[in-house]
């Protein structure tokens, strides 16, 4: 059996020559809501998918903006959460909670590693 797989962001690091791509929420065995992140070579061949050890909220919160950063040495995924605070509803739309979340491969997770709470003021740029 086929499985759909819906896709929420991408990325393509240089230095290890790989598309990242970041998955919709799924249930895990233990009945959470979270995503994937695939990884493909350069030609698009699979390579491995292993689940962000992030909870979300529900199937309808998701981690968008996918980024790889390098920072001392490591590799590090970004990913800002929908919804203030990583809320869904109401709690959600509260402004003032942004947040990008921090994670790095550990073998078979990209474990939560750090969390970055973005200004409660809205940021314009031109």
């Amino acid at each position: 059996m086929v499985q759909t797989v819906g896709y929420v962001d991408i990325t393509y690091v240089e230095k290890i020559r790989q598309f990242l791509i970041l998955t919709k929420p799924k249930k895990d065995k233990g009945g959470n809501h979270r995503p994937k992140i695939n990884e493909y070579t350069a030609d698009l061949q699979f390579l491995d998918a292993d689940w962000v050890d992030f909870p979300l909220e529900g199937n309808d919160r998701r981690l968008e903006g996918l980024e790889m950063v390098h920072y001392d040495g490591q590799e590090y995924f970004l990913g800002l959460c929908e919804g203030n605070k990583c809320k869904s509803g109401r709690k959600g739309r509260k402004p003032g909670g942004g947040r990008i979340h921090v994670f790095q491969n550990e073998g078979t997770i990209w474990a939560h590693k750090e969390t970055i709470n973005l200004p409660k003021e809205r940021i314009t740029i031109c």
